[in-house]
C-alpha cells in the first residue's frame, strides 16, 4: 500500500510500503559475519644481532697419482711412465751377467766345450739380466732377471 501526503507548506512525500508475509514462516535470520573483521598491528621491533664474518683462505690440496709400473719389462727396452719424473717414456736398458750367465758358463764346462765355450754367457746379451732405467732422470725402473 502507498499512500502520498500533501501539505501546503512543505511538499512532503510519504511512502508507506507494507511487505506481504507468508504467515506461520519465521522470519529469516539477521545477517552475522563467520569471522571475525581482522585486526592489523604494526611489526614490533625486532633485535639485531651483528655477527662478524671472518673470510678464510682455501688453499687447493695437491693430489698425488700413483702409478703402477709392470714389474715384466722384459729384456728390451719398453714404453712405461717413470715413477720419479712422471714422464712416459721408453726405457734404457743396461745388461749385467747374472746367476742364469753363471749358470750356463758352469753347464757349458760340464758338458766338455772347452776351448772357451764357456765364456759364451757373458758374450751374448741374451744370457744376462736387463736392468731398465729412465733415460730422462736416470731412475732404475725394473730388473728383469732370466733366472
Amino acid at each position: 500500500m502507498v499512500s502520498l501526503c500533501c501539505s501546503s507548506e512543505k511538499f512532503n512525500i510519504s511512502i508507506n510500503m507494507v511487505q506481504n508475509k507468508p504467515e506461520g514462516h519465521p522470519p529469516p535470520p539477521a545477517y552475522q559475519p563467520q569471522s571475525p573483521v581482522p585486526v592489523y598491528q604494526q611489526p614490533q621491533p625486532v633485535a639485531v644481532q651483528q655477527v662478524a664474518v671472518q673470510q678464510v683462505a682455501v688453499q687447493p690440496v695437491a693430489v698425488q697419482q700413483v702409478v703402477i709400473t709392470s714389474s715384466k719389462l722384459g729384456d728390451r727396452p719398453s714404453l712405461t711412465t717413470c715413477p720419479t719424473c712422471r714422464q712416459r717414456v721408453n726405457t734404457s736398458v743396461e745388461y749385467k751377467v747374472g746367476a742364469f750367465a753363471w749358470l750356463m758358463c758352469f753347464v757349458f764346462i760340464i758338458l766338455g766345450m772347452v776351448f772357451g765355450c764357456c765364456l759364451i754367457p757373458f758374450c751374448s746379451n741374451t744370457f744376462k739380466d736387463a736392468h731398465h732405467k729412465c733415460p730422462l732422470c736416470g731412475a732404475g725402473l725394473d730388473v728383469h732377471k732370466r733366472l
